[in-house]
């Protein structure tokens, strides 16, 4: 019987030797470190395929005729741990009873992904570096450590934060420096619909924090969000460059917060169809401008310039209508206290002056050689704003996040 027993021990210890033992879940860290010297992003989430059926009602009908195509349930996954660096590197860990051709199956078979089993559950990589620490990761680590996500947008000598605390409902947290102002106008605004009282918005200097509604609030959330307070829009134009390009994804902010002053970026509708445009809002009613050789003229003041990069390329549609490289000069323009960025005017066609009639806005698009604006046009009634452009939420640059315009505030 010993005998039978030691070549049993025998067969037992060969068969493990074939097969290596599986790698031990990585650390925050480590899953950092993979993504290169430039971490975007961290998430550590418990039950996180649970909190995205319950996190709104027009994701469950989606996700789970999804999951059950692949033979996931919700509960399978118990804890999700993921880093993001640029340009786009990903290092995940899942945990649970759930194995790699279940998550091949969900995601798909994107060229660059790795997934392989290891203990515990699955590890997923896109295209990752080789390790290294850097301070934004322990400042990623420091924002994060369990059931919370965190995203750094924005350069990075002017981060946009946005966390959420996704322990019991999801609380969101956005932070920047210089946005006090508008996070303010936004939770007065918030707080006076009814239907977003849930979300429980407020502003506190540069942070502006909320929740996500329970699923007894989600009837009428979404569509309240959309008709009184935010609602995404793409930029179709290059009217808009070096501040907007082609394609990128904007959200404008809606009813009381629409109190324009001069150098906001504005959405309007001048009355063809359902065409919205987005411009810049330069001269109130009763206001002169002038187009001379040496820039905009408001009100008698020459508008004073300086530049910034004198040989700039960005992405416009040609005659046919197919996407090329063009290059111009970018200046900063100086309006009152306020500056931006504008593409120079080399031939001037219009010069004016221009008086703006009662109860209409005067707009100019940044991209001054190609813009159809108020110069061309008649100017806009103030009845027809839609909305002021608050900020980028998603840009793209050579097939890859453009982190440092995401979640950028439009000057």
């Amino acid at each position: 019987m010993s005998r039978h027993v030691g070549w049993l021990a025998v067969l037992v210890a060969c068969g493990s030797s074939s097969q290596p033992p599986l790698k031990p879940a990585a650390t925050s860290a480590e899953l950092l470190a993979r993504v290169g010297d430039k971490p975007r992003g961290l998430a550590d989430v418990a039950n996180p395929l649970v909190i995205l059926e319950a996190a709104a009602s027009w994701v469950s009908p989606l996700s789970r005729p999804m999951f059950a195509s692949c033979k996931i349930e919700p509960q399978q996954v118990t804890r999700l741990r993921v880093a993001v660096g640029e340009p786009l590197r990903l290092a995940a860990e899942i945990d649970g009873t759930i194995d790699a051709k279940a998550v091949t199956c969900l995601i798909g078979n994107v060229p660059g992904v790795t997934v392989v089993e290891r203990q515990g559950g699955v590890a997923v990589e896109y295209q990752p570096a080789s390790p290294t620490t850097t301070p934004l990761a322990t400042d990623l680590l420091k924002r994060c450590n369990d059931g919370c996500a965190v995203l750094r947008l924005g350069p990075s000598d002017h981060p946009v934060w946005l966390s959420a605390d996704l322990a019991d409902r999801v609380k969101l947290t956005i932070a920047g420096a210089g946005l006090a102002s508008a996070f303010s106008a936004f939770a007065s605004a918030a707080q006076a619909i009814p239907q977003l009282a849930a979300a429980h918005v407020e502003a506190s200097g540069d942070t502006l924090t909320g929740q996500s509604p329970t699923n007894a609030d989600l009837a009428g959330f979404g569509q309240a969000m959309r008709e009184g307070l935010l609602v995404a829009s793409k930029v179709g134009s290059s009217s808009m460059e070096p501040t907007l390009h082609i394609g990128d994804r904007i959200l404008v902010l809606k009813g009381p917060l629409v109190n324009p002053t001069p150098g906001d970026v504005l959405v309007y509708s001048p009355g063809e169809g359902d065409k919205e445009w987005v411009m810049r809002y330069l001269a109130a009613a009763d206001e002169t401008v002038e187009q001379t050789d040496n820039g905009l003229v408001v009100g008698g003041k020459l508008l004073t310039t300086e530049t910034v990069d004198p040989d700039y390329h960005y992405a416009d549609r040609n005659a046919d209508g197919e996407m090329t490289r063009k290059a111009g000069r970018v200046l900063r323009e100086h309006l009152g206290t306020r500056s931006y960025l504008v593409m120079q005017q080399d031939k001037i066609y219009e010069r004016g002056p221009w008086k703006v009639p009662a109860n209409t806005l005067f707009f100019v698009g940044d991209h001054r050689p190609a813009a159809n604006d108020s110069r061309y046009r008649p100017p806009t009634a103030r009845a027809d704003i839609k909305g002021r452009v608050f900020t980028i939420w998603w840009a793209m640059r050579d097939g890859a996040p453009d982190w440092n315009r995401i979640g950028a505030p439009i000057d």
